[in-house]
């Protein structure tokens, strides 16, 4: 692992909790030499400090234990969350996941409404702190989407506003002056039930469903597995008779059907043996997980009796933890960008192989 890959991932890990040296090693799995040159690095850049922690005395005796956390000196990151019923915008001090401004903004049906209204927003909240964009190191939006492949590269075709192609990352950065990023909601979601389920999580595929849309991820060895172009796979397109994203993105007669369906249709394709719901269309409707189970388990297909569903809620305030964590780490890409590839070829070989 390089070095750069093993300071984003302290940095990551610091991002949602306080660690000390000792739990760094236990969770990166090196040495504690290693460790402590890494920390050190990160101390001289003013990015990382100690702190003692508040149980650190036994007895008084001995020395308080120290934890690292990040230097909160290093600027903001701000949010938009767009969604069909609700838009609204976040702005974080840079390693704390808790909003220090937040605000709703009325429904945009166009990039360009959407664009204007939180330039202004974003406006008024640095006016109010004296602040400029260049004290802003990231600004990232979420939005409901389907991610192509097309003959000129990567297509994202928004959900929410009606637009075709627009590069609404680009003329984002060029109105409000911050570097802005864009993501699917169903990624943010996706890595909130990653960290939920921690280090125990199996190999499994989700399903998140809501506001009529339904996003497919794929986890392995505890890691999302992303596609060349840093996307995972789409499942929109599956030929459901009752309209697939409708009956599985809210909740009706259908949708235990509909669950049915794309898990036949996709789990055979990548060796799964768990599948993971989660979205406002199972909210108060577990039942459905087990409806599906038991049709599996009556299924003549011996791969398909031994599937087992899992539905994972996730609150708001979970959801926007992690969101906030991700505007931290895609800082810490901007400010030093190291991608890391995974061939989803060679996790599917040595999954069939039963590693």
């Amino acid at each position: 692992m390089a070095e750069t890959t093993q300071l984003k991932n302290i940095m990551y890990l610091l991002h949602r909790r306080e660690l000390s040296q000792a739990e760094i090693c236990q969770e990166l799995n090196l040495s504690k030499s290693h460790v402590s040159a890494l920390v050190k690095s990160l101390e001289v850049r003013g990015l990382i400090c100690r702190t003692a922690a508040s149980a650190g005395r036994q007895g008084g005796m001995g020395r308080p234990r120290e934890l690292l956390r990040i230097c909160p000196q290093l600027g903001y990151t701000a949010l938009l969350i767009n969604m069909r019923a609700t838009c609204r915008c976040f702005c974080f001090e840079y390693g704390n996941p808790l909003p220090v401004y937040s605000v709703e903004l009325p429904r945009s049906t166009t990039a360009a409404e959407l664009i204007s209204r939180t330039q202004e927003t974003l406006t008024g909240f640095m006016t109010e702190r004296q602040l400029t964009p260049a004290d802003f190191l990231v600004f990232l939006v979420a939005e409901t989407g389907i991610v192509e492949h097309g003959f000129h590269g990567q297509i994202f075709t928004d959900r929410v506003l009606t637009d075709t192609l627009c590069p609404l990352p680009r003329l984002m950065t060029e109105a409000t002056g911050i570097p802005t990023a864009m993501c699917n909601l169903a990624y943010g979601h996706q890595r909130c039930i990653l960290e939920k389920l921690g280090p125990g999580a199996p190999d499994a595929l989700f399903f998140m469903c809501g506001e009529g849309a339904v996003g497919l991820g794929i986890m392995m060895r505890h890691e999302i597995i992303m596609g060349s172009c840093g996307v995972f796979p789409e499942c929109s397109h599956l030929n459901y008779a009752h309209g697939f994203e409708a009956s599985l993105g809210t909740y009706g007669e259908h949708t235990a059907d509909a669950l049915f369906f794309a898990i036949t249709q996709i789990a055979p394709i990548f060796m799964t043996d768990h599948i993971i719901v989660s979205g406002v269309a199972f909210e108060g409707h577990s039942e459905v997980v087990t409806e599906v189970m038991e049709r599996l388990k009556q299924d003549p297909n011996p791969y398909l009796r031994g599937i087992e569903v899992s539905y994972v809620p996730v609150s708001n305030a979970e959801r926007l933890r992690e969101y906030a964590c991700l505007t931290f780490d895609l800082a810490v890409d901007l400010k030093d960008p190291q991608p890391v590839r995974r061939s989803l070829n060679d996790l599917l070989v040595s999954k069939r192989r039963g590693r």
